[in-house]
């Protein structure tokens, strides 16, 4: 028999129950309220983590699960979750960045000044011209490295592997269809999946992401747009170097 909410006292029980489920997915999984919220549009998914909750008795309850994924998905909107430690205009730029400007425009560090609203970009003027330079020390890349590979684990971690057909050796040739969809979590967990990211993450790859990451809507928005244009070396610490068009 299916058990009832009769009262408000009984459906707050119960949203305390879910909402501790779902930060638990979250934390534990690093899985995006956005990600969980379509991974749980499945039927089948959906009664697993009730099961799993021990919720699957309750009459009612798939309409609080809903609720509380859109309010995560809300929230995740509105502090725009991804990349949120890394975003632009966060801390000030330590020294070495502006002379890895300087330094890339074979010109002195008086000509180098900070972009208004931006973070790690530089305006450098030097015989009446002026450019705009994206520098990023190799820990600001170890840190965004990280950021990738977290959200990269996470995007993993609820996907499918659909096996339509596999070849059995038959005589005609023909694939024998299986229709089989293996969730990815399933087989692997977040660990292996992290390290085989990071093993295929190389500094041209990592050049590639932080290219993409920098040119964002707001560089884009104040008509800049950034290519990679080699590194420089300040006092033992490598420095990437993008220049606006």
């Amino acid at each position: 028999m299916k058990r009832g909410i009769k009262t408000k006292e009984e459906a707050n029980h119960y949203y305390d129950i879910v909402n501790r489920k779902v930060d638990q997915y979250i934390s534990e999984w690093n899985v995006r309220p956005s990600k969980l919220l379509k991974y749980m549009s499945s039927k089948g998914r959906l009664e697993s983590f009730l099961k799993g909750a021990g919720l699957d008795d309750v009459e009612g309850i798939e309409t609080i699960v809903q609720d509380v994924l859109d309010d995560r998905a809300a929230m995740e909107s509105d502090k725009v979750m991804t990349f949120e430690s890394f975003s632009t205009g966060q801390g000030e730029p330590v020294e070495g960045h502006e002379r890895a400007a300087a330094e890339h425009c074979r010109t002195s560090l008086g000509h180098v000044s900070k972009l208004d609203g931006f973070d790690r970009i530089f305006e450098v003027e030097d015989m009446g011209e002026a450019r705009k330079v994206c520098v990023m020390s190799q820990g600001d890349l170890e840190e965004l490295k990280g950021i990738m590979i977290e959200s990269a684990t996470a995007h993993l971690l609820v996907e499918e592997v659909d096996v339509h057909s596999i070849d059995m050796g038959l005589e005609s040739g023909k694939k024998v269809r299986t229709r089989i969809t293996i969730p990815i979590g399933q087989i692997t967990d977040k660990d292996k999946i992290s390290k085989v990211i990071a093993s295929l993450t190389n500094r041209d790859k990592l050049i590639s992401v932080a290219t993409d990451y920098i040119n964002d809507y707001p560089v884009t928005k104040a008509g800049m747009k950034f290519e990679h244009r080699g590194r420089v070396v300040i006092d033992g610490t490598s420095y990437e170097v993008w220049v606006s068009k």
